[in-house]
């Protein structure tokens, strides 16, 4: 099970953009997002929310990335700006790309998942797909390159991927119930696709939104480090 263990991030958090309303974050993996029950319990875990407050006091959470993940980061810096952001992810104008490495070929290079998530509470922090009482859950996909990952050959795909709607765990779920877990992952993943990474092959590699300030559309790209 995924353990954030502070240890294991060796790098900081770079700013893509700021200005008087947001703040872009490239998050490495291993960073939690907030340290919402660490500080509770007084232990200080680095997270992206005091680091960027290190130079911008005023910043403020507007989502989250997992521990594991990798990317793009938006935080807000006032009261309207947030509340602006929020609206967007709530009515769906936010939108975001991932890019993941996955074990296998996929049969379609084009594809879209539709398969409701709930939380697995005996089995926390895990999900599952539930039909009764899941809430919607919808990701795209595009296959960018087929390859054999090394040193073992295994099969394994390249993929970019859409998610229209952000359940906690969407892609990492909906790409294993697909049979084509991500390399790295260690909630979700088989054995084979768990050691053939280090980390989770998870980057949120580019966002797309309207600027609280302006009203203009704007667009932030992330270099996918695997």
């Amino acid at each position: 099970m995924t353990t954030s263990d502070p240890s294991l991030c060796k790098q900081s958090i770079s700013i893509v953009y700021a200005d008087n309303d947001i703040v872009l974050i490239d998050k490495p993996a291993f960073l939690l997002s907030i340290d919402s029950k660490s500080a509770a319990k007084g232990t200080g875990a680095p997270n992206v929310l005091d680091l960027a407050r290190e130079r911008y006091p005023d910043a403020r959470l507007v989502h989250r990335l997992d521990f594991d993940t990798s990317g793009l980061m938006l935080l807000a810096r006032t009261p309207s700006a947030q509340r602006h952001i929020n609206q967007q992810f709530q009515q769906r104008r936010i939108r975001k790309e991932y890019e993941a490495t996955v074990l296998g070929h996929l049969c379609h290079r084009f594809g879209r998942i539709e398969l409701p998530i709930a939380r697995d509470w005996p089995n926390r922090p895990r999900q599952k797909i539930d039909f009764a009482h899941g809430k919607e859950a919808i990701t795209d996909y595009a296959v960018l390159d087929c390859s054999h990952g090394q040193p073992k050959p295994a099969a394994i795909s390249r993929l970019r991927l859409f998610p229209i709607t952000g359940r906690s765990h969407q892609l990492r779920i909906h790409l294993r119930c697909l049979g084509h877990p991500i390399l790295g992952c260690d909630l979700y993943g088989t054995e084979t696709a768990y050691e053939l990474s280090e980390r989770l092959l998870l980057h949120a590699a580019r966002l797309r939104f309207i600027h609280p300030g302006s009203g203009m559309p704007v667009c932030f790209d992330s270099s996918v480090p695997f």
